[in-house]
Formats: structure tokens, sequence, C-alpha cells
């Protein structure tokens, strides 16, 4: 007897935490600029710099970067600010060469002025997991196995084959498009990544998406001083990574790292044209997937098996997809008199709270933070902050049980306006769904037959099968073999023989030896 073996290298779940940070400081504009008066809309983004993982935790680094559009001197002003921090998320059974992801996000921020410096604080959102490569010897087949009985199941493995961190510097040149009033003194540029398609070829892989710009600035027409303006600009970016095969999976993750906005085109001190810089960072994972048999289990109708059984859990990605949609909404916004707000710049920030399957949808629930600078009837500037729910709607792309789901959200433009005692609001949001399985994998590594004989029990058995039953359950604990079993009952129908199991409520006769 003799048996032939596979080595399977897998990526298991090795946990997965979902943690709060708190960042705190003190901004102030540069020495060229006033001081600060009022503050009109205060924004805030963070980058993870590093993740590495340790014994039982992930040590996190990032920054938040602080945007602040302010007013004095009877004029408006921006600038920009950032801090760096440290976090440590606790996450048990960590091992140091564990693949970890991490995702953060700004979920509040609040503000207040002492002295002329803005004292902030920003709460950051971090959902972090990983997964451990295992290698193991599991068997494929075997010959000269006698009457041994063994149970091949098809499996899908898939492990993690490198990981690789880049960035790419976009430089870009956009107009403003005529009729619309020329830039006077730009005041804040904020920005996002979305990935389009994502390739991988022999040595390298290539990412391409868009990125989405935001941009406010001053004007000198006097009933709109501010003007907001949103563009979109494509990248492609070349990765060379050894490993990388045309037959691999790659997943990919870009985010804004630096934005820098300038005024070009200059024409008695206004501005017909923006120049942006801007630094990406990428992250690109390849994955391989393997198809194969292996033995799963295995019985001899005529002798005692020992046999060694592995069981591990398996996370994989088997469905993903980007969509981009519009969301309108409004809410109550109650004054003690109408003072004819108008919008003249907005963001929001998108938080989810929940992303659950219903029936053949998949809901996505959040709160998106919402910002305005407004103009009143006496063309005073004001902030004014709310919140709004929203809930989107997606098909389930035909999964409906023992799956998670996986959102990446974003918000790419916003308009609002005031209607009565109600703000109307606008949401062009594009979110990237995944479908995540887990699955109990079952894989024998290792089958001795003893000297041992199994006493036949004569005669013949009739056994009434349940719906749902295993064949190879049935003639494993009656020693007997699923062919025997189909050659005395041939009202099985081919259905039952072909999956292994029944279809319906059966009565089967068992034949063994000395019958």
């Amino acid at each position: 007897m003799r048996w032939y073996k596979e080595i399977l290298n897998i990526d298991t779940p090795q946990g997965r935490a979902v943690e709060q940070a708190m960042v705190e400081g003190r901004i102030a504009p540069p020495a060229t600029q006033p001081a600060v008066e009022k503050v009109l809309m205060l924004n805030a983004r963070t980058v993870i710099l590093s993740t590495e993982p340790m014994k039982d935790m992930v040590m996190m680094e990032g920054r938040v970067y602080f945007d602040v559009i302010y007013e004095s001197e009877q004029s408006v002003y921006a600038f920009e600010s950032s801090a760096n921090f440290k976090h440590g998320i606790e996450m048990s059974g960590m091992e140091t060469n564990a693949m970890v992801d991490c995702k953060a996000m700004i979920s509040g921020i609040e503000h207040k002025m002492e002295a002329g410096v803005i004292s902030v604080k920003a709460a950051v959102s971090i959902e972090c997991s990983a997964t451990m490569r295992i290698e193991m010897e599991a068997l494929s087949g075997g010959e000269d196995m006698g009457d041994m009985q063994m149970l091949y199941t098809p499996m899908e493995t898939c492990w993690g084959v490198d990981n690789m961190n880049s960035s790419m510097i976009m430089k870009e040149e956009v107009m403003i498009a005529q009729g619309l009033p020329s830039c006077e003194r730009m005041l804040s540029t904020y920005a996002h990544a979305t990935v389009g398609r994502v390739s991988a070829e022999d040595g390298k892989v290539i990412v391409e998406g868009d990125v989405h710009i935001t941009t406010s600035y001053l004007c000198s027409d006097p009933t709109v001083p501010i003007q907001q303006r949103e563009y979109t600009l494509p990248f492609a970016h070349l990765m060379m990574m050894k490993q990388a095969k045309e037959s691999m999976l790659v997943n990919a993750g870009v985010q804004v790292a630096e934005i820098y906005g300038s005024m070009t085109g200059q024409d008695e001190g206004e501005s017909r044209a923006f120049s942006y810089e801007i630094v990406l960072s990428i992250n690109a994972k390849l994955t391989q997937k393997s198809e194969m048999k292996l033995v799963s289990d295995a019985y001899s109708p005529s002798f005692k098996v020992e046999s060694s059984k592995d069981k591990f859990e398996i996370e994989k990605c088997v469905n993903s997809k980007n969509t981009q949609t519009m969301y309108q909404g409004s809410v109550e916004y109650s004054k003690d008199e109408d003072k004819g707000y108008r919008v003249l710049s907005a963001c929001a920030k998108p938080y989810m709270t929940n992303v659950v399957q219903d029936g053949a949808n998949v809901m996505i629930e959040g709160v998106a933070a919402i910002s305005m600078i407004c103009m009143n009837r006496e063309g005073q500037l004001e902030s004014i902050e709310t919140q709004m729910p929203y809930s989107l709607k997606d098909d389930s792309m035909g999964y409906m049980q023992d799956v998670d789901y996986g959102c990446d959200l974003n918000i790419m433009g916003t308009q609002c306006m005031f209607k009565g005692n109600e703000i109307e609001i606008k949401l062009s949001i594009t979110y990237s769904l995944s479908v995540y399985s887990k699955e109990m994998m079952n894989v024998l590594s290792n089958v001795n037959m003893t000297e041992e004989p199994i006493q036949p029990r004569k005669g013949v058995t009739v056994y009434f099968a349940k719906k749902g039953e295993r064949l190879w359950d049935i003639a494993s604990t009656y020693s007997t073999t699923m062919d025997a079993i189909a050659k005395a009952n041939q009202g099985l129908s081919e259905y039952d023989l072909e999956t292994g199991c029944l279809s319906d409520d059966n009565k089967l006769i068992l034949y063994r030896s000395g019958a």
C-alpha cells in the first residue's frame, strides 16, 4: 500500500479587530497668514504609514491631516496641518510572520479656539484583519490499496504569494470652465482614490483607477465669494513584482498620501487653472489559487483503519464589484428665523455602521457627516454641520448564506440646498462590495491499515435512511461499500449516486460478506 501526498499552502484567518484611536493636537495657520477669528470648515483625513505584526498585537502608525478654512480680517483663508499617531491593536494569537491588512478612517472630530490656536481631537476608527500561512501534507491518492475505500473531495486553496507597497506621483493641470469666476486664492483641496481595474502579468502588476478631487477657492464675486469645483483624474501605475503571474489573483488598495494644489495661468492676481501634485500610496497583494482533489476520509470494510485528520479554516474572497450611485435625502434644520442661507461649499464624510445580508440583497447602512460653509442674506459667512443617515441596497451576487460582506465606501461629491426648514442633500457615492466565504476543511494527513480484521455481521440489513444522509457514512458504518449499496438498491437515483447524498427518505438493502 502506497500513499501519494500533496503539500498545501493555506492562509487561515488569524483574527479581526475593530478599535478606535484618539488623536489630539494644537494647530495654527503659518506666520504669513492672519490669526484665526472664526473656523468655517474643519476636515480631516487619515493615512496609514505602516503596520507591524507582533506577539498578540499589531502596531500601526498613521498620520491625520487637518484642512482648515477660516475667516479673519474680513476675508477667508485656509491652511493644512498634520499629526502623527501610533496605536497598538490587541489580537490574541497574533504572530510576527502574519500578513496584516489595516484600514483607518476619521469617525469624528471636535475643535475649540484657544488664544488664536485651534485645539483638535479626532477619533480614528481602525479595522484590522490578519491571516497566517500554514503548510501541511495531505493525502491525494494511492496505489495497491486493496479494498481501501477513499472519499475524494475537491478543494480550492488560496494563499498569499507577495505583498508590496508602492507610491506614485501625479502631476495634472485643470482649467476653470468658462463662465465661472476666476480664483483669487485657493482655500482647500481634498481627494480620495478609487481602484477601477487591477491585472497581473508575468513579473508585474498594473493598477488603474481615478483620483476624485474637490477644491474650494475664493473669488471676487461678492454674492458667491467661495466656489467649489470637483475633478476626476485617471491614473495607472506599474508595480514590478517578480512572483506575479497572469494566472494569479491580485487585490489592490489606493490612498491619497499627499496632495498639493496651486494656481496657474495667473492674470492680474487671478487664475483660471489649478495645478495638482498628488502622491498615491498603493498596496497590491498577490494570491495563488489552486484546485485539487484530496482524500478527506478512508476506511476498509475488512480491516480496521487508523487515520490522522487535520482540520483548518480558510477565508477567501469569492466575488467583488465596484458601484457608483447617487443617494438623495433631507434633514431638518430648524432655526428661529429663515436666514436665507446659500451653500457655498459642502463636503461629507461617510461612516458605515452595518453591512448585512437581507434575503437576496445586501444593505449598506451608515451616516454621512456633512460640513457646509453658508452665506446668509446679510452676506455673513457661517459654518453649519449636520448628519444624514443613508441606506444603500445592492444584490447579494447570488450568495444567500454562510458568507460575510466587506465594503469600502467613499463620497465623491456633495450638493446641499436649503428649502424651508430642511436641507436637501445629494451624495455621489462609490463603493466596493466584496463577498468572503469561510470554510472548515478536513484532510487526511496519514492512514494505516491495521492487521485487526473487522468481524462481519452475517445476513442482510434493512436500513431506513433519512433525506440528506451520505452513502459514504452508511457504507463505512456497516462495513460495506458504496458500489455494493448501489448494486443492491436499483431504486437509487442518479442524483443520489453522483452526489453521494440522499435526496429523499430511502429503504436500503445492505448486503455484507457471508450473507
